[in-house]
């Protein structure tokens, strides 16, 4: 009797903590120059969503990352004058609200960025430009000086990956420029492996990339080609090509599709990919499990708001979030076991938002 009243004690002390769970929802606002704060109270399996501030940021906001490890959020314009890019370093309080920002100006405007915590730098991908710039970050986090410049000939460069220990770094180029750029990272400079391009099957247009947990592959989405392609990630970090996997069994292309995001579950068991229609009527989110192998079946499409553009997980995983950059909304889908999606909360903001991170609330 003794132990099962101590497993009874400890399934609803757990129950209680998992209602009382909540995080933060950060998003620069493109048009409102802020960056939005949401915080999300998960009751059991009920979320609500409430806007805590709009922090000021003076700029055309539209991309966002985090410090793995400090209070930090870093934020940037994708464009602007060579040199005179807006920036911010957004210093976060111990609840996780924005307390401060330190302004930048950069060399580009970046549509991707990542964070090297043990080397210490702020990698930024140039859309409009294909710059790959390295920033050196100080012993606060804050944005230096710039560390590395690289100019592969292409432009349309939309991301950057760093694999998970380190060693390598990853910049995917859409459109006709159909690109995948691989270097190896030596402290505080990049060597270009060799081939650097990993050559990406034609017409597919890698977008944003994702890493399976394990560290062994990643997977990016597609855009020109709808849905997912799967890459080994090789001991010397090179990434071979193993699979393309639509979102469509015909792609209809008189419609203006395309991939945005990708993200991979925090337990490497499903990947999601946002699809983008601004015809309307395909704007969804596709499904995919992960095979022992690493590689994808395609599960199904899940319908989204217009258009699907920014995705992330909730920190502990249950969740995926994506933004509606046309629709000006934020939905919040659970995820079942079976990487099913089912809509538990919609937010209005009622601007254009592309991009989020999330951070779990500090007690």
């Amino acid at each position: 009797m003794t132990m099962r009243l101590s497993f009874l004690i400890l399934f609803l002390t757990n129950l209680l903590l998992s209602a009382q769970e909540s995080f933060h929802i950060y998003a620069p606002s493109r048009s409102a120059k802020v960056l939005r704060v949401l915080e999300a109270k998960v009751d059991g399996e009920a979320v609500e969503l409430k806007s805590i501030v709009d922090y000021p940021l003076g700029f055309t906001a539209t991309t966002i990352t985090a410090h793995p490890e400090k209070n930090l959020l870093y934020v940037t314009t994708n464009g602007g004058p060579e040199g005179e890019c807006p920036a911010a370093t957004v210093v976060l309080d111990e609840k996780g609200l924005p307390q401060k920002h330190h302004s930048h100006l950069l060399k580009n405007g970046y549509a991707g960025l990542a964070v090297n915590a043990k080397a210490g730098w702020l990698a930024g991908a140039s859309y409009r430009t294909g710059w790959l710039d390295l920033y050196q970050l100080d012993d606060r986090g804050r944005i230096g000086k710039s560390l590395v410049s690289r100019h592969e000939e292409k432009k349309n460069a939309h991301f950057v990956l760093i694999s998970p220990d380190q060693k390598n770094l990853y910049v995917p180029y859409v459109k006709d420029f159909n690109a995948l750029m691989q270097y190896g990272i030596d402290g505080k400079s990049l060597t270009p492996l060799d081939p650097l391009n990993a050559k990406p099957p034609e017409g597919t247009g890698p977008r944003h990339l994702a890493n399976h947990p394990g560290g062994k592959f990643v997977y990016s989405s597609n855009e020109q080609r709808p849905g997912a392609s799967v890459y080994q990630r090789l001991p010397n970090g090179q990434l071979k090509h193993r699979q393309v996997c639509d979102a469509f069994e015909k792609f209809p292309r008189d419609t203006g599709l395309s991939s945005s995001a990708i993200r991979c579950a925090p337990d490497g068991r499903f990947v999601f990919v946002g699809i983008r229609d601004r015809e309307k009527e395909y704007n969804a989110i596709a499904r995919y499990k992960v095979n022992e192998d690493k590689t994808l079946t395609f599960l199904g499409r899940t319908p989204a708001d217009a258009v699907p553009w920014g995705m992330a997980f909730s920190p502990d995983g249950r969740y995926l979030l994506a933004t509606g950059a046309i629709a000006g909304t934020l939905q919040v889908f659970s995820i079942s076991k079976e990487g099913d999606l089912t809509l538990v909360v919609k937010y209005e903001w009622g601007d254009k938002v592309t991009d989020l991170v999330t951070r779990k609330t500090n007690p």
